[in-house]
């Protein structure tokens, strides 16, 4: 974990949080005054992240989901991510497996294409 903390450091704003951290990012929700951020907490030699609800949050407030709700959940398929009771979650692979950091911007991905899907 100590790497994969590191790492981040480097791109992303990093904040302890109860058994993990928050990784908060610069990219807004649009029309909204707040910024992505993710909890990710350790899972053995993997990582749990989450979006911690905000995405469908800010989707609730802006358009009609129900709309939306087939491409979102295409969109989750697609890039290996699930809904789990108003969350977006994945898993990140081990930080030995090279994959990681590739793996978290994967999800940032997913999560700023679902967060516009109706710009789409």
């Amino acid at each position: 974990m100590k790497n994969f903390y590191r790492e981040l450091l480097s791109s992303y704003k990093i904040k302890p949080h109860k058994d993990g951290f928050i990784l908060g990012t610069d990219i807004m929700y649009f029309g909204a005054d707040h910024t992505f951020s993710f909890y990710i907490e350790p899972s053995g030699e993997s990582f749990i992240i989450s979006d911690q609800g905000q995405t469908i949050s800010y989707l609730r407030e802006n358009i009609d989901i129900n709309r939306y709700k087939d491409r979102i959940m295409d969109l989750l398929k697609r890039f290996d991510a699930i809904y789990d009771r108003g969350e977006i979650k994945s898993i990140l692979p081990s930080y030995k497996s090279n994959q990681t950091i590739r793996r978290l911007n994967n999800f940032i991905l997913t999560v700023g294409l679902i967060a516009n899907i109706d710009l789409i």
